[in-house]
């Protein structure tokens, strides 16, 4: 599951925020975010974040959990 949401005071900040629940059976919680100074982020920018928060998506999919206890 994803949770996006966006800070911003317009003319000064704009961050974009994303926290990532791996799912059950994974106890870490992940969050990305992306900073602009003085405008919003363009559709390019916007873009690039999203493969990189989907990056991360699919390497936890794919990671074992191993039980060092």
């Amino acid at each position: 599951k994803t949770f996006p949401k966006l800070f911003f005071v317009p003319d000064t900040f704009f961050e974009y925020v994303v926290c990532i629940n791996p799912g059950e059976g994974i106890p870490r919680l992940y969050s990305v975010s992306m900073n602009k100074q003085k405008e919003e982020a363009a559709k390019e920018e916007l873009e690039v974040f999203r493969n990189i928060v989907n990056s991360i998506l699919m390497i936890s999919n794919d990671l074992e959990i191993i039980n060092t206890k």
